[in-house]
């Protein structure tokens, strides 16, 4: 079994043992068994999950489970997959899960509860296709249930928007955790009312104070703004905070900035670095190269999350305060959340992904390669030198053949996705000669100087400024 598959196993029985409220170090064997899938009955009913339904999953275990009135603490998890190059090697078993037909090699992770080697159980089997298959559960408990230690299961904790606000509001008012804790338990009758564990509770608050602004600082970025508006009544900022009115996203664009983008809308970059280190805020500009090949700056974002909906306000908040002129083509980074809200808020933008990044990562998917570092620079032959579709597609295929390379996800879905960021399918297109975002690199490089992790909002944008 290769590297890759091994990462995809740790991946996934994480994904269930979080799911089930399991920990994975309480794992008491690994082994491989050889299993006929075929002749096993159990298969005649298998539930087809996508990979990302683990929740779904979890769902039916503690469904059936409900059902009966019955509460899970004792569990024994089996994940499989399956290795198609080993068919040859088999022997068979009397009890098996596996996929759906032919024969294939399995790895199998037993979990048992370590104090009474409780049998009650979920089966689930990821195929080649990355779908869940859930072949078997089992309730076979040998111990008492016990309803009240529910809630310490990961997938029963949660912590609800009204403890969110009751802690936040602790804290503000200067409450040590533990106390704060201890508050909330009390309010609500209890610890075993909190729905969740001190621990969730302690992380909460922790993750909280990263998006609190120092006494006056939103305020005085506020102030800031105003100012910079009375001298320049074009300027555009946007300021976005969530239901208790903690800062999120903060969006701005000068009016000199709009009128360079009428000029250069053609192609432009969207780039992100971590700068504000007080709060853990994001930093994002977009910005473009005029004919002197000068890198110009066309607005400018701070950002609480990497998500879809974080990113989704930025884009369209930016695209708002040009006009509502879209961009013809776009750089930005190999993240799917990016690229999700590239096609939706710019739907006819031609989305490019920075080659720079993509190099950056091949030491990493390249680990335990024989000559990782040769193959490291031939990948980079093959692509910046590759000068039709033709030669790129022979340079690729003998690439992946020369250093086994066919398993390893990675490189699959960077071929899949090959449209995006290889030069002889872009070419097409105007991109004022960049390739990649180092520009960017550059221009956030300039602010290590001058941004420290005690920089308040305020001082972060008038060094920007």
């Amino acid at each position: 079994m290769n590297i890759n598959q091994d990462n995809r196993f740790d991946r996934v029985r994480d994904e269930l043992y979080r799911s089930l409220g399991m920990a994975s170090d309480d794992s008491l064997l690994n082994e491989y068994e050889w299993v006929d899938v075929d002749s096993h009955e159990s298969f005649n009913n298998v539930v087809h999950l996508d990979d990302d339904d683990d929740e779904e999953a979890d769902g039916e275990y503690h469904g059936e489970a409900n059902d009966d009135e019955e509460e899970v603490l004792g569990n024994e998890l089996e994940l499989c997959d399956v290795d198609r190059e080993m068919e040859n090697e088999f022997t068979e078993k009397d009890v098996v899960v596996g996929p759906i037909s032919g024969m294939a090699r399995i790895h199998k992770i037993k979990f048992t509860t370590k104090s009474n080697n409780c049998k009650d159980r979920l089966v689930a089997v990821l195929d080649d296709s990355d779908y869940w298959r859930i072949s078997k559960v089992v309730h076979d408990h040998n111990h008492d249930f016990l309803p009240s230690v529910l809630r310490l299961m990961a997938g029963h904790r949660s912590v609800c928007d009204s403890l969110k606000r009751d802690l936040v509001a602790h804290d503000r008012s200067g409450n040590r955790p533990s106390k704060n804790i201890r508050l909330a338990e009390v309010q609500r009758g209890g610890p075993q009312n909190l729905g969740c564990t001190p621990k969730d509770c302690r992380n909460y608050i922790l993750k909280s104070r990263n998006f609190e602004m120092q006494e006056g600082d939103a305020q005085s970025l506020l102030n800031f703004f105003r100012e910079i508006q009375i001298k320049d009544n074009e300027f555009f900022y946007s300021i976005d905070v969530d239901n208790i009115g903690r800062l999120r996203n903060v969006v701005w664009v000068h009016s000199h900035f709009k009128a360079v983008y009428e000029q250069i809308q053609d192609a432009i970059c969207f780039g992100t670095t971590y700068l504000v280190n007080r709060y853990n805020m994001l930093c994002a500009t977009f910005f473009g190269i005029n004919h002197h090949r000068q890198s110009i700056l066309l607005g400018c974002a701070l950002m609480s999350h990497e998500d879809i909906d974080s990113y989704k306000l930025v884009f369209r908040t930016w695209i708002d305060a040009m006009g509502k002129v879209h961009p013809d083509a776009v750089i930005a980074d190999q993240c799917q959340s990016i690229k999700v809200v590239i096609a939706e808020v710019m739907p006819n933008t031609i989305h490019r992904y920075c080659i720079w990044h993509i190099f950056s990562k091949l030491p990493l998917y390249l680990s335990g390669v024989r000559s990782s570092k040769i193959a490291h620079g031939e990948f980079k032959s093959m692509v910046l030198d590759s000068i039709t579709v033709e030669v790129f597609e022979r340079k690729w295929t003998e690439y992946i053949a020369r250093y086994n390379l066919h398993t390893r996800n990675w490189f699959n879905k960077l071929y899949s996705e090959k449209e995006k960021w290889d030069h002889v399918y872009l070419d097409v297109y105007f991109w004022a000669g960049m390739l990649s975002m180092q520009r960017s690199e550059g221009m956030h490089a300039f602010f290590d100087g001058y941004i420290t992790r005690q920089s308040t909002l305020r001082m972060f944008v008038y060094q920007y400024e």
